[in-house]
């Protein structure tokens, strides 16, 4: 399954859209789009604005298909998922900066994340990204608190 998450920003993301049209029949599709209208006319796809189901998704998928917020693509890799993210852009009207754009190419960069452009052809990339090793993205988060609870209890 391939699970595409647009965010929540009240921007609409259309790109995002027309995207999820083009993905093949082959595969099936579940679209969570928050704020953004829904021009998902795609057959035998999933849409909705939220869900408490999300995380679910999330565990389910082959590939994640996100925007560029850190919120999703770190969720897509605390869980081991191999994620395809395009970034939402000022000059479209997608977001309020291309901050976005900073993050995915960072963590593309770091092999963590495929980040996409918007010239390729999502069918190609779904197969080039399935046969890709991504590194594992490791959270410091514990290690931090680790830190912390040793200078609390006077062990630093």
């Amino acid at each position: 399954m391939v699970f595409i998450t647009y965010g929540t920003q009240p921007h609409d993301f259309k790109f995002m859209g027309e995207l999820a049209n083009s993905i093949s029949q082959d595969y099936q599709v579940v679209a969570q789009i928050g704020e953004s209208k829904n021009n998902i006319t795609r057959p035998n796809t999933k849409v909705f604005d939220y869900t408490t189901e999300f995380d679910s998704y999330i565990d389910d998928c082959q590939i994640l298909i996100t925007h560029g917020g850190v919120g999703s693509i770190m969720g897509g890799l605390m869980k081991g998922k191999k994620v395809i993210a395009i970034s939402r852009l000022a000059k479209f009207g997608e977001h309020v900066d291309d901050h976005q754009l900073e993050v995915t190419t960072k963590l593309a960069k770091d092999n963590y994340i495929y980040h996409m452009q918007r010239d390729e052809d999502i069918n190609q990339v779904i197969k080039k990204v399935l046969n890709l090793e991504f590194d594992a993205y490791e959270s410091n988060t514990i290690n931090f608190v680790h830190n912390i609870e040793q200078i609390l209890l006077g062990e630093k």
